[in-house]
């Protein structure tokens, strides 16, 4: 049987729906949809980077964002090129948390301080975008990213407080800072970073293989060897020398290389050649202390510039000839192994070099920097001193030194010959004024014979002529001062008549007056310039 009632109840619930629907639920007319417009979307985040590169100055080096962490720069990852002075500025597509972790990478360029070529790559992390913007990427800086990198250190805080334990620096902030303006103020800075350079790269140059293209893979692995040996020493003990860190990488931490048997081969050059630049450094930035005690930032840029690089141009190019022979080892030593000493003799490299490669070599602790050098370092502040970097040292010297010592010795040398030269011509119009004057400029060549002979001759000779009263007064009085003793003497010699006319009258009053100053100034100066030709 069927049931018509369902049709219609739900016809009925449809109707009772749409009439609700229509009047709104029971309130007014609802207000049309408004028109939103395009939509806007927000800019992508963007922040900026700033830095500076140093192993020395790096100019036109290129520098890049590494995002995927494999070391190379790929397409796409935001890159800068440093100018003259190492500085660089890097805009990236990314907000800060996106960039912090992340690692800031260096390759090619050129070393100002010695005009070569930089030809390996170092690296920063970057701690925090927001109150780190800026960055400085060094050897050291490397190492602490390398430690990271290693599982040597669980963050780069750590890795940076390991670098300054092992380095000797006084805090953290010191990574963050030039370090060339900080030559003075932290005495083992500039000597470390670059020794610990110059010896990762001779370790580079034979851990490198035959299918790499250039060194840098190599150099990264010689980086986190040396990083491992920093965090096991900066464990145990606190600063240490160079040599003692490229000697450890290879005994303890040989995990990290690929030609472990060349390293045990090399091992020792780059120990003498960490020992080398540490040693000449520390001597070259006590010569900078010295002449800018205290100083920092600009300040140093001309003393680093007079003592410091042109000793780093010269261990220089001592360490090019150890990379030369490195590249070429590939097996551990069978006997001795194979030290600096021997190959800058074989190089033909000068008796100086020689002598500060053979006493640096056989250093078993290098100081920091100071102004005076440690006992220690005798024999390296000899042969420093012998090297022809101190060549340039007179420059500065002798500019501000001779021009002014010339210029005050001839003007009063020619002031006073001058003088003497006009008085003769004043003469005859003054006879008596003059007679005095010349009287004793004269007599200075004489005066230890003339003078007292003459001054008991003359003086009972005029004591008769005139009244007795005068003569016993300025008798005694006038031959401690000469007038008296001059004026009669000139007297008899012009005229009899003249000499009492113009002599009381003129004598007395000048007399006094120029000759104290005259004979002072004129006698002990004037003669040996005037007189001995006159």
């Amino acid at each position: 049987m069927s049931k018509p009632s369902l049709p219609q109840r739900s016809t009925l619930a449809l109707t009772i729906a749409l009439a609700l629907s229509g009047c709104g639920g029971g309130g007014g007319d609802s207000p049309p949809p408004s028109n939103p417009g395009p939509i806007v979307q927000p800019p992508p985040p963007s922040t900026a980077l700033t830095g500076i590169v140093i192993d020395g100055y790096l100019s036109g080096a290129t520098v890049w964002l590494d995002q995927n962490s494999n070391g190379q720069r790929d397409t796409g990852e935001p890159s800068a090129t440093t100018d003259s002075g190492g500085k660089f500025n890097l805009t990236v597509a990314a907000s800060v948390a996106q960039i912090n972790g992340q690692r800031l990478r260096v390759t090619g360029g050129t070393d100002t301080s010695t005009g070569l070529g930089f030809g390996y790559t170092m690296s920063a992390m970057v701690e925090d975008a927001a109150s780190k913007p800026a960055l400085v990427v060094t050897p050291l800086t490397t190492i602490a990213e390398a430690m990271v990198a290693s599982g040597a250190a669980t963050s780069i805080t750590q890795a940076r407080q390991t670098v300054v334990r092992v380095v000797g620096l006084t805090s953290a902030f010191v990574l963050d800072a030039d370090p060339l303006t900080l030559a003075v103020t932290e005495p083992a800075l500039v000597q470390k970073m670059v020794a610990l350079q110059k010896a990762m790269e001779v370790m580079a140059r034979t851990e490198k293989t035959a299918q790499e293209a250039d060194p840098n893979a190599a150099y990264g692995r010689v980086a986190q060897a040396m990083a491992a040996e920093f965090a096991r020493v900066g464990a145990t003990g606190g600063a240490t020398m160079v040599s003692s860190l490229v000697q450890g990488a290879v005994a303890n931490q040989d995990r990290f290389l690929t030609n472990r048997a060349a390293a045990r081969g090399t091992v020792a050059l780059a120990a003498d050649v960490a020992n080398l630049v540490e040693a000449s450094l520390s001597i070259a930035v006590g010569r900078v202390m010295q002449a800018a005690p205290g100083a920092t930032g600009a300040a140093l840029q001309q003393p680093l510039a007079l003592y410091v690089d042109p000793v780093i141009k010269i261990v220089d190019d001592v360490q090019n000839r150890a990379e030369q022979v490195a590249a070429t080892i590939t097996q551990a030593p069978t006997g001795q192994p194979l030290r600096l000493a021997a190959v800058a003799q074989s190089a033909g490299l000068s008796p100086a070099v020689l002598a500060l490669v053979n006493a640096t070599s056989s250093l078993a602790n290098v100081p920091p920097a100071s102004p005076v050098p440690s006992p220690l370092m005798s024999a390296v502040l000899q042969a420093v001193q012998g090297l022809p970097v101190t060549q340039p040292t007179p420059a500065p010297t002798q500019a501000p030194t001779q021009a002014p010592t010339q210029a005050p010795t001839q003007a009063p040398t020619q002031a006073p010959t001058t003088a003497p030269t006009q008085a003769p011509t004043q003469a005859p119009t003054q006879a008596p004024t003059q007679a005095p004057t010349q009287a004793p400029t004269q007599a200075p060549t004489q005066a230890p014979t003339a003078a007292p002979t003459q001054a008991p001759t003359s003086a009972p000779t005029p004591a008769p002529t005139q009244p007795p009263s005068p003569a016993p007064t300025q008798a005694p009085t006038a031959p401690p001062t000469a007038p008296p003793t001059l004026a009669p003497t000139p007297a008899p010699t012009q005229a009899p008549t003249a000499a009492p006319t113009q002599a009381p009258t003129q004598a007395p009053t000048p007399a006094p007056t120029q000759a104290p100053t005259a004979a002072p100034t004129s006698a002990p100066t004037v003669p040996p310039t005037t007189f001995p030709g006159g």
